[in-house]
């Protein structure tokens, strides 16, 4: 960080559970009154974190009150005044450049505050959006496909908004996306998917669930095994280059040791998505050799990669409103 006055490190003891851990590094912070952001040592957001703590300095976010409140988790960008958030929308335009773990987002092009803003804090705060997936290497010749059950796509409400950034860290030379997805779903979840969707996603997630996958339904019988389910993509994939993602609560899917050898599947659980998106990136990547994949909360039983998402300890905190924004719209509906 070099010489900065205004920059305060707090230290906590080890072995806490995270929500202690939280609560000993918000009380430790309160004591300054200072904007804090907390940064660990696994932290995918941290090259993200240290970039804005070096653009900014306590003054800054001072003089910049609303971006401040923004970023506290206080008030939400749609309670900001249009003169407030045309000032922010020019704040996080110059922010977000220095910010990107790799050149490849355009930012000027964000006309949209919201959609700036969006991008600004996932930037901070979501483990997706801070993995650059700078040591991942794709073969550009081969055609890849990721497979996810409908229960996993609407289990977390920004998993599509994960997915957009996937695309862009992978994207072609020709600009076409390195992966093509697949939603797996039985024919009674298909017949009330419109209700299912407009109950659990925004507008705007209806219409990124319907521009992905709109021409990429893979219909399954529960309990399907993954070579059945391989031999509906119709050829057009190798086995390595397939990966199919469940969900642990409600599995649709199946290995059979002896029938589906080369097929890799993912049971996911808890609530959250998180790096879902970028860890089938590495098993894709892998080539067949998943046990070669290490990420935390990921384990592997009987032939079956389990991944359980580590929650950053600020995450809910911070990105709270996109939940509420999503639930809310979901309700409404």
């Amino acid at each position: 960080m070099g010489p900065r006055a205004d920059v305060r490190v707090v230290v906590v003891a080890d072995g806490l559970e995270p929500e202690a851990r939280l609560a000993a590094l918000e009380a430790e912070a309160a004591k300054t009154g200072a904007f804090t952001l907390f940064v660990d040592a696994q932290d995918l957001n941290r090259q993200a974190k240290i970039a804005f703590l070096r653009a900014l300095n306590a003054a800054d976010l001072e003089a910049r009150r609303s971006l401040r409140l923004l970023l506290d988790g206080d008030t939400k960008f749609s309670d900001l005044t249009a003169a407030d958030q045309e000032a922010v929308y020019r704040q996080i335009i110059g922010l977000l450049p220095r910010m990107a773990p790799r050149d490849v987002d355009d930012f000027a092009a964000f006309a949209d505050p919201q959609e700036a803003w969006e991008v600004l804090k996932f930037r901070l705060f979501h483990p997706s959006f801070g993995d650059s997936l700078g040591d991942v290497t794709l073969d550009v010749r081969a055609p890849y496909a990721a497979v996810w059950s409908l229960e996993t796509v609407l289990k977390d409400p920004l998993f599509l908004k994960s997915l957009k950034d996937r695309d862009l860290k992978l994207k072609r030379p020709d600009g076409k996306r390195a992966i093509r997805d697949y939603v797996a779903m039985t024919r009674a979840d298909f017949d009330s998917l419109d209700r299912t969707l407009m109950d659990r996603l925004s507008d705007q997630g209806y219409a990124d669930f319907m521009e992905r996958f709109r021409d990429n339904v893979v219909f399954v019988e529960a309990g399907e095994t993954l070579s059945t389910a391989f031999a509906k993509l119709g050829g057009l994939y190798t086995p390595e280059h397939v990966f199919f993602v469940d969900s642990e609560e409600r599995p649709i899917l199946r290995r059979d040791s002896a029938r589906d050898g080369g097929l890799g599947l993912l049971y996911l659980g808890g609530n959250f998505t998180l790096t879902l998106d970028k860890l089938v990136v590495r098993l894709l990547a892998a080539g067949g050799k998943w046990e070669d994949v290490i990420a935390r909360g990921l384990s592997f039983r009987d032939g079956v990669l389990i991944f359980h998402p580590i929650l950053p300890i600020d995450y809910m905190r911070k990105l709270r409103e996109f939940y509420l924004t999503a639930s809310a719209t979901a309700q409404a509906a």
